[in-house]
Formats: structure tokens, sequence, C-alpha cells
């Protein structure tokens, strides 16, 4: 009977506890599952703001785009004007017939009036009352170009009379040079589909979600009713306002009654935005789902209590049995005076063994409890700590940076790689390499800087944390810097150690130290490492991580650009100085248009594609087919006796089948070897002089022009002019620039003529804008030009129709 009181007691106390607690516990599974729905629909909300935030940036960025502003400036013909203007329209067709949800796109002037749009009744609406119009106008600071702002809601300029029509508009600013507003590029977006990321998000029988600016206006509900309404209950507006004053947390629990119904309510800002992503759902669902697993919990106890008493029963037998046995022996023994042997006896020696083996258990214990200690204290230390360096390892400098985090106070967490250590590890070896960590690692983590935490991220990678405002962060840099810089003495060896170091700031840069930790790593990939580089350091800006997300697109976009037919070329006509300025020739330029991108000019993809020996082969094999394809219709079409112009990289100049490439090119589409121009750059060749120098004599003696391009860009070198086999030199825009007005200019553009036709090379000049530009260039005797002054780019029929 005691064994079934003590198996009965504990059941009824697990059953009256389990009844206080199960409300508390009931509710927080409800809370973790709103929580995680709520994150799960604000990260879908941010992922289709920023889609459509880089289309729009996109669009602000390319060619079309600049295009369109080149010819507002009037530095073009009449034609040319209307041209751009007609080309940017398109470009704003392609985005809205593309994406359902644009609902118009349109280019107002600095008087918010509109000047060009997708659809014709918008044009010439005056705009100037907006508040994304007035947010760009009258922003302190200036709001720079390229960096899109998204609005509060508002009504459609389509159709102001619609209720249901509401639209959010991300917008782009243009200035003039002065900073004064130029124009602004408007996307309106209809707001009811911002919200369709929370579409389908039930849980319940009365759980729904919905999606709110910070106007308090609903952008998205599951019932239309309530959809661009004013959110009605006082607990859940201005959550945004409440937050930004840091009255609440940026996500949590709301319980409020609407309609009489009381409510639970979980809520998550989208502070990039000021836009808060709610869920709501009755106090009925979480009661019933109490009472529910109340009457579940009382089923089990139940049960339990039942298998308890069998059990028990069968234990107290079990258990008493031997006892009695033993009882009964000593009873007899008593009244008769004979003991015999008990069957039992067996087992009380088993538990006089098992409680002499405990106590000699116990005993070494004691002894071995100092050298647990020991051993455990080690490996605390080994669990948070690096091996080599005596650094926290990331996860403990995660734990000891969070200590220093306020709501109202900056940090700073700082990045370190040490430069060219693969360098050092390679001619040194792997202990000289142990050694400059171990010694790196000391100083950073005795520097007079006073970090509060420093780590070892991994390799050759380091991590502190440090307190404090963008100087003070900066002035522990500079002190780091002048201990590192310290020559390291090891041994025999002395080196000169460098470090690159990228800074993100709390919490301007992130709330989150794994977003930190990212954004600080992004800004030290951001430095550009060259030979002799001292070190050198950068801070997080945004505009860093969108520009690694492009380029990682636009590497997707090179690979599969051949197979999906996206590569296109356009040429640019060259003109002759001397004679009339006829029609030398035209320099075939390739670009690429990608559904998701847009259009993609050279300058963005070339320098991705070099990366990629395999890829820039492929690439500008391409390119030569093509214009020795376009050259032979000009041949057979028009007679034309000029030249076509083509850039070989750097990839194709090291194939090794690179001349008999170009020369079996020409053969196949039948083009004279003089009507085909090579440009290469001092970057293509990079330090393979001598080796290109011999393939570009071989394709030079089979007729074919050689051009040395951009020179005057950065480092060119005049060793080229007189080592390379030459027939012309291309000079760049910059190197002639200022030429009318600057005497130095004019000295050194002289100078190149002159060496020029000492060795017998024709001089040409790319990127010319304007009549005086070119009537300098003239009169000091290049021989041609070529420049949006002539002519932009041209689709192939319209290079044809040129002729």
């Amino acid at each position: 009977m005691i064994l079934l009181c003590f198996s009965v007691i504990p059941m009824l106390l697990f059953a009256l506890t389990r009844f206080y607690t199960d409300s508390s516990s009931t509710k927080a599974l409800y809370l973790d599952r709103m929580a995680e729905l709520s994150n799960a629909a604000s990260k879908s909300f941010s992922r289709i703001i920023e889609l459509h935030k880089n289309e729009i940036s996109r669009l602000a960025l390319s060619l079309s785009m600049r295009e369109y502003l080149r010819a507002a400036s009037g530095s073009v013909s009449e034609a040319q004007a209307g041209q751009a203007a007609g080309v940017l329209r398109d470009a704003f067709m392609v985005y809205v017939d593309r994406l359902d949800i644009y609902d118009d796109m349109v280019l107002m002037d600095a008087g918010g009036r509109v000047v060009l749009g997708c659809k014709p009744e918008t044009l010439g609406i005056d705009l100037s009352d907006r508040d994304y119009y007035l947010s760009h106008l009258n922003a302190v600071p200036p709001v720079r170009e390229g960096h899109v702002m998204v609005s509060r809601v508002h009504d459609s300029i389509t159709q102001p009379d619609d209720p249901n029509a509401r639209c959010v508009t991300l917008s782009v600013c243009f200035r003039n040079n002065d900073g004064s507003l130029r124009y602004v590029l408007a996307a309106y977006i209809n707001a009811n589909a911002l919200g369709m990321n929370a579409e389908g998000i039930t849980f319940g029988d009365t759980g729904i979600a919905f999606v709110a600016d910070a106007g308090n206006y609903i952008l998205y509900h599951p019932e239309p009713r309530f959809v661009n309404t004013y959110i009605a209950t006082a607990e859940m507006a201005d959550l945004t306002a409440r937050y930004q004053a840091g009255e609440i947390p940026p996500y949590g629990p709301v319980e409020t009654v609407l309609d009489g119904i009381p409510r639970m309510y979980y809520y998550r800002i989208i502070p990039e935005y000021d836009m808060v992503v709610a869920l709501r759902q009755d106090l009925s669902d979480y009661e019933n789902a109490r009472y529910a697993y109340i009457l579940l919990t009382a089923a089990l106890v139940l049960i339990l209590l039942a298998l308890a008493s069998v059990f028990g029963l069968w234990l107290s037998g079990r258990a008493a049995r031997p006892v009695a046995l033993l009882s009964a022996q000593f009873s007899q023994g008593a009244e008769t005076g004979e003991y015999t042997a008990c069957t039992v006896a067996a087992s009380v020696d088993e538990i006089k063994k098992i409680a002499y083996g405990y106590n000699e258990m116990v005993s070494r214990l004691g002894s071995l409890r100092g050298a647990i200690q020991v051993e455990k204290e080690r490996n605390d230390y080994m669990a948070t700590h690096d091996y080599l360096t005596g650094l926290l390892n990331r996860r403990a400098f995660e734990r000891e940076f969070a200590r220093h985090l306020q709501p109202n106070r900056n940090a700073g967490l700082i990045f370190i790689e040490i430069n060219r250590f693969k360098q050092i590890n390679d001619t040194y070896g792997n202990l000289t390499a142990d050694a400059v960590l171990s010694e790196f690692g000391r100083r950073v983590m005795q520097s007079a800087a006073g970090f509060e935490a420093c780590a070892r991220a991994g390799s050759d990678k380091f991590m502190a944390a440090k307190t404090g405002g963008k100087e003070s962060i900066e002035r522990a840099i500079r002190i780091l810097r002048d201990e590192i810089t310290e020559p390291f003495d090891m041994g025999k060896t002395r080196l000169h150690i460098t470090g690159s170091a990228g800074i993100a700031i709390y919490p301007r840069d992130g709330l989150r130290i794994d977003n930190l930790i990212s954004n600080a790593e992004i800004a030290m990939n951001s430095i550009e490492k060259q030979e002799g580089d001292e070190c050198r350091c950068a801070f997080y800006d945004i505009g860093m991580r969108e520009k690694i997300s492009r380029s990682g697109k636009v590497t997707e976009v090179l690979r599969n650009c051949v197979a999906e037919r996206e590569i296109f070329f356009m040429y640019q006509p060259l003109y002759n100085l001397g004679d009339g300025n006829n029609l030398a020739g035209f320099e075939a330029l390739m670009r690429i248009r990608n559904s998701e991108l847009g259009l993609l000019s050279p300058t963005e993809f070339l320098p991705i594609a070099e990366r990629d020996k395999a890829l820039s082969v492929e690439l500008g094999n391409w390119a030569l087919d093509e214009a020795c394809r376009f050259m032979r219709r000009l041949i057979d079409q028009k007679g034309f006796e000029g030249y076509v112009s083509v850039n070989i990289s750097g990839g194709q100049l090291e194939d090794g089948g690179f001349v008999e490439g170009v020369l079996n090119t020409l053969k196949e589409h039948g083009v004279p070897p003089r009507q085909l121009q090579l440009e290469v750059t001092e970057k293509a060749i990079d330090t393979r002089v001598a080796e290109c120098a011999l393939k570009l004599e071989a394709l030079r003696e089979e007729g074919v022009i050689i051009s040395l391009d951009d020179f005057g860009d950065m480092r060119s070198s005049f060793y080229l002019l007189s080592y390379l086999p030459l027939d012309s030199v291309k000079i760049d825009h910059t190197f002639f620039a200022g030429l009318n007005t600057d005497n130095r200019v004019s000295f050194m553009n002289k100078s190149v003529l002159e060496l020029a036709k000492r060795f017998d090379l024709r001089v040409s000049a790319e990127r010319v804008e304007s009549q005086g530009e070119c009537d300098a260039l003239k009169s000091i005797g290049y021989d041609s030009a070529q420049g949006y002054l002539f002519s932009l780019p041209l689709m192939e029929e319209s290079a044809v129709e040129k002729l």
C-alpha cells in the first residue's frame, strides 16, 4: 500500500502542476508560432521591396537613362533627344509590362511635372505636392543619386477616383552639378500587391496576417474591406513611431479588444521601410486549445495512475517477499531455537556488496575530483578560445560582444585580415606562418587601442570589438596600425606585416551580431589589395552589399548569356578627321540584355568576365565572329572598304590558338585582313608583353591592323608604343580633356602625336563629345575620332544604313 501511495501521489502532483502551468505554456507555443510566421512574412516583404528597389536602381543607372539625361542637357540634336526619349519610354514599358505589380512609371522635372511616362494621360500632371517628390526636393542632406526611396501609401495618379487603387512609390532623384534637383524617376507599385507575402498565412480558426505602413494604413488584409483603411486598435497604431522612440522592441505580442472580441496580436517592424507585419488571432482559439490540452493531460494522468497502481502492487509484492521469508525464518528460529539457511541470504549478501562497492567508489571519486575539475576547466577554455593565438573563438566572441551592446550606444565590429599571408606561408613555411599568426593575435589582444573583445575568425582573419562612435573607432584603428606595422622578428627572419580592416557599426549597420560580422567582412573585402599596400580600413556601406549581390548576378548572367542568346552588338562609327570627316570604319561594341538585370554595358560585365579565362575567350571569339560577319555584309551590300574594330581580351591573347583562330574567322567570312582592326590594352597585355608582341606581329604580317586602346587611361606606358607591332594608337578622352583651355594638356598631346608619327602610327581619339574638341584634335594632327559628337552606337541595320 505504501508503494502504491507513493506511485499515485507524484501523478496527482503532476496533474495539479500541469493544470496551473498549461495556460502559459500553451500561450508560449502560440506566440512562438506567430513569431515564426511573422519573421517569414517580414523577410518575404523585404525581399519584394529590395527586388523592386534594385529594378528601379538599375533603370536609373542604365544606358537608356544616361542617354536621356544627356539629351535633356541639350548636348545632342533634337532628333537624338527624341530618340533618347523613345528609348527610355520603351525601357519604362519593359518594366511595366513584365511585372504586373507596377501601376505606372514616370519621370518628373525639377518642378514636379511629368515629362515622360508609360501612360499618355499622366504627361503634364503636376505631382509637386506628393510626399515622394518633396522628400527628394527638401531632404537635408540631399538624397544621393541612385538611392531608391520608398514612400507611404497614396492614391494612384492614373485612377485618382478609385479608393482601392492605392500605390507605394519607389523613387530615385537626379541632381545637377550644384546639387539642385533635376529629375525624379518614380515607379508606382500596387500597395495591395506588396502585402501578398502575407497571403495564405492562417493558423487556428481565426489566425490571419496583415501588413501596414508607418501612417497606419493597412496595405494588405485577407478581408478586402479593411485594405487602405486605418488600423482600428490604439494598441496597434503608431507601432513604428514608438519603436523609433525606443519605447518598444522591434517585435513582440500585443493583447487588446476589437469589436468586443479579446484578441492577441504579434507584430514585427521592418525598420528599413517603417512598415509592420502583424498576425492576429482571437483568444478563443487559445482558450479552446488550452481546454483541449487540459482534457488530454487529465486523460494521460488517469492512464498513468492505472499503470502505476498495477506496477506498484506487483513491485510491492516482489520486494516484500524476501523480507517476509526472512522474517518467518527468524520467527521460526526464535520459537524452535533452530536456525537454518534462508534463500534470501544471497540477496542480503549482494546488498552488502553493493553498499561496500558504492563506498569504495565514493572514496576513489574524491581523489579524482581535483583532476576532473582541472580537465573541465581546460575543456571549457578550449571550447571558447583559439589554441594557437589564445584569442576567443567566434562563438565566444559573439557572446562577449553582445554584453557590450546597448540600444543607445554605438559599437564597432572590426574584421581584420593579414595581407598576403598565403605568400608568407608559401615562402617561409607553416612554422613561421603560425608564429606570425600568434604574434599578430598578441598585438591585437594587447593593443593600446583598448578593444573590449578580440577573436580569431579563422586562418589569417581576426575580429575586435570597440565601443564608441566612428571617431573613437578610427583612433583605435590608427593605434593598432602603428603596432602592427612594427617589424615581426621571427628568429632569423624579419617580416613587415600589413593588414586590411573592415568596420561595421552597431546599430547603424545591423542589430544582429552575425549581420555585423558579415557586413564588416564585406567592407574588408572591398579594399583593393596591391603590392606594397599599407594597413587600410573601410567602413561598411549598404552599396557594398548591393555591389556584391549585383556582381554575383552578373556572373550568372555571363555564364548563361551565350545559351540564352542575350548578347547583341552595336557599332559605333569612326571618322577620318583630315579629309572631310569621311567614315573610316566601325567599332564593334558588345551589349547584354537580361530579363532581370536589364541592359548591361561592357564597363560592368567585362571586368567580371575577365576573371574567368575560358569565359572571356568565349565572349571574345563571339565578338570577333560577329564583327567579321558584319563586315562581310557591308562589303557585299555597300562595297565598304573601311575596317571593323574589335577589342581583344587578355584571355584571348593567352590562348595558344589565338592567331590561328583570328585567321580562320577572317577566312570563314571572306573578310580581307586589312579590314579588321584588333584593339588591345595594356591591362590585357599585362606582364606578357614579349609573348603578346609575337602573336600580334604574326597577325600584322597577314595584314590585320593592330591598335593600342585607352592610351592615357590610368598608367599606359610609352614603352609599348615602340615595343608592340602597332599600326595605330587610340587616345582616351581623359588624356585630351581640356585641350582647348589647358596649355599643359595641349603640350602633352602634341608630344604624343609627334612620338606616334615617328613610329609611323595613326592616332585616333575616342569619346569626342563636342565640336570644340573635334576642331582642336584636328588642328594638332589627330587622324581619326569617334564619339557621341558623330554618332551614338548603332544597331546593325542602322549602321548599314549609315553608309
